[in-house]
Parts: C-alpha cells; sequence; structure tokens
C-alpha cells in the first residue's frame, strides 16, 4: 500500500513540474504557435509553490524524490525574483544620499477614473484621494492610465499647480504623461495603446514611454466564475467565456508588441525608461520580450510579494518599469491607496549613464 501510494505522489508530483516547466515558456514560443505555454504562465506562482510542498513532504517522508521538484526548481530559479524579492530599496534617497546621480522620481498609476477597487467611489473622492497622494510623493513624471478630471475635483488644475505643467495624451484623458520638466519631442503618430515623449531634463534627457496595453475586459461575472474555479467550483459556460477573453487578450498583446510597441521601443530612442500597464505577468510572453533589452525595476530595488492589481485575478505584477542597461533604478515602492483598482509605482532612477 506505501508503494502504491508514493508511486501515486510521484506521478503527482511529475506532473506539477511539468506544470512549472511549462509556466515558464511562453518567452520562447509565440502564443499564435502554442497558446498553452502562455495560459500556464499565469499560474507559475502557485505551481512553484506546489513543488516546495512536494518537497517538504518527500524530505518528511525521507525519500530521494524531492529531488525531482528540487532541480524543476533551481532549472527556473531565475523567474523566482521576478515574482518575490527580500529586502528591497522603498524609499528614494535623498541629494546627500548619492551626490553624483542625477535622480528622477516617476510614478506609473492606472488611476480607473478614480472609482476604487471595487467601483463604488466617487470621482470626485477618489481624485482627491489621488493628488493627496501626488503631493505625499511629489514624482517629477506622472504617467496615469485610465486617467480623467472630475467636474467636482479638477485634477488637471491641481496638477498644473503642483508643478505639472507639461502634459501629452492624444485625447487628454486616458493614456496621460505629466511632468515638470518639459518635453523637446513628442510621438507624432501615438497608438492609443502607448507613445513616447523627450524629457529635456538639463543634465540627461531621456524618452518616456507611457503603456496601457489590452485588458481582459473581466466583467463582475467573469471575476466571480473565477473565484469559484480558484475554490474547485467549476462552471462550464463561464469558464468557456473566460477562456476565450484571456485567449483574446493574450493573442493582442502578441500583436501589439510584435507591431507597434517592439518598434517603438527597440528603436533609436535611447535612454529609455517604459512604465505603465502592460496587462501580462512576469513569466509571460510579452513580458519576456520587453525585459531581453531592458532592466525590470523591480528585480533591481523592488521587496516583498507587490501585485499592483487589486483583484483576485491576476493577482500578480502586472504594471511595470522597464528602463534602458545604462539607467540605475535606486529605489521602488507600491503605495497603497483606494483611488483605484490599481496601486501607484513609484521608482526613483539614476538617470546619469553607466
Amino acid at each position: 500500500m506505501k508503494k502504491l501510494f508514493r508511486s501515486i505522489l510521484l506521478i503527482v508530483n511529475l506532473l506539477f513540474v511539468a506544470l512549472l516547466l511549462g509556466s515558464t515558456l511562453a518567452g520562447v514560443c509565440k502564443p499564435s504557435h502554442f497558446v498553452a505555454f502562455s495560459f500556464l504562465s499565469y499560474g507559475y506562482f502557485i505551481f512553484l509553490l506546489v513543488n516546495v510542498l512536494f518537497i517538504l513532504i518527500w524530505l518528511f517522508m525521507g525519500r530521494w524524490e524531492f529531488l525531482v521538484s528540487l532541480v524543476a526548481i533551481l532549472v527556473r530559479y531565475p523567474f523566482l525574483p521576478l515574482f518575490f524579492q527580500l529586502g528591497g530599496t522603498p524609499n528614494p534617497p535623498s541629494p546627500e544620499e548619492c551626490p553624483d546621480a542625477d535622480i528622477v522620481k516617476m510614478m506609473t498609476f492606472n488611476v480607473h477614473g478614480f472609482h476604487g477597487p471595487d467601483d463604488s467611489l466617487s470621482a470626485d473622492t477618489g481624485a482627491a484621494m489621488f493628488l493627496q497622494l501626488v503631493r505625499e510623493n511629489s514624482p517629477d513624471i506622472l504617467c496615469l492610465q485610465e486617467y480623467f478630471s472630475p467636474h467636482g475635483v479638477n485634477a488637471t488644475d491641481s496638477l498644473e499647480a503642483m508643478g505639472y505643467i507639461h502634459r501629452y495624451g492624444p485625447n487628454g484623458y486616458g493614456l496621460i504623461i505629466l511632468s515638470k520638466f518639459p518635453f523637446s519631442y513628442v510621438d507624432p503618430n501615438p497608438d492609443p495603446a502607448h507613445f513616447c515623449v523627450e524629457v529635456n531634463h538639463d543634465r540627461h534627457p531621456f524618452y518616456v514611454c507611457s503603456v496601457h496595453l489590452n485588458s481582459y475586459q473581466l466583467d463582475g461575472e467573469d471575476k466571480e466564475g473565477l473565484e469559484a474555479i480558484m475554490h474547485g467550483s467549476t462552471d462550464t459556460a463561464k469558464a468557456k467565456r473566460i477562456y476565450r477573453k484571456f485567449r483574446r487578450t493574450i493573442f493582442s498583446h502578441e500583436h501589439q508588441w510584435e507591431n507597434s510597441l517592439s518598434p517603438l521601443v527597440d528603436g533609436k530612442m535611447k535612454p529609455l525608461v517604459v512604465l505603465g500597464d502592460f496587462n501580462d505577468t512576469p513569466a509571460s510572453y510579452l513580458y519576456q520580450m520587453m525585459s531581453r533589452n531592458r532592466v525590470d525595476s523591480y528585480p533591481e530595488r523592488g521587496g516583498g510579494f507587490c501585485p499592483p492589481y487589486h483583484g483576485p485575478f491576476p493577482d500578480f505584477r502586472i504594471d511595470h518599469v522597464f528602463h534602458s542597461p545604462d539607467i540605475h533604478a535606486l529605489s521602488y515602492r507600491r503605495i497603497k491607496s483606494d483611488a483605484s483598482d490599481h496601486y501607484p509605482i513609484l521608482v526613483s532612477l539614476d538617470m546619469k549613464k553607466h
């Protein structure tokens, strides 16, 4: 009986090893060629934890099979720091601490129309919370998604009074960049999902690309369905609907990357900071493409397990701050806020070329 139990346990263990390895392969295979890896990428951290559990079970039993999961984890270990970090540097350094650095603070925030985590917040209340957050942290550059200025609380005028007199956005709402520094170039053909500006910073001019890629378009019923699936309940019709939405979004991200975002960020604009709501996790195809020639600020200076999205899924980092290798991140912090269904991310970067 014990032998049969161990055999079944090993088979299940091997299954989760395969799932763990498969969840890290989205970056080597386009979704349009084989979409299964992209779907598995959403489960990387869960598969990792299950494999850690198997290691503990085998060790408790005094069996060598603990090596099966251990080897799999070690082989794909580079993915772990993309999801969880110990330590980190949450607070921007002072000029006295880094006298030779050219420090620029940037914030990316999907403000969700200032309607709070569950759409129950009034836009005026959410905008007031947002403005207070900006006053307290005083970033030099704001990259906002799903932005508009409510009638009761004129966020635009308030931001101008705080020094954000330089702004660019195709429509004046939605995706927008606000800056205390002037722009010497703005994207002449902005895409609704991303565009670039050149910041005329005295010491070291640089480019900023603000991003808001296609979302999953999950409504309340879809989110309830996801919660039910994660708790072991299944509804075939709801599951198929959610599957189709995820599949559509995965393919749209591949299309957006290859046809518009890649030519933009892989071009001649250097140094470059690319930040915003990518709506994709660190194990995804899109993230792996973005990180090939750029550095993610979170593994550099982030700490803890800090997803910027409030919702139940994807409960991982889907908002990112990438930068050219010749720029250094000095701090990274996710800020708690109930103004939106996302949390803002504040980074300080040393724009001095290294």
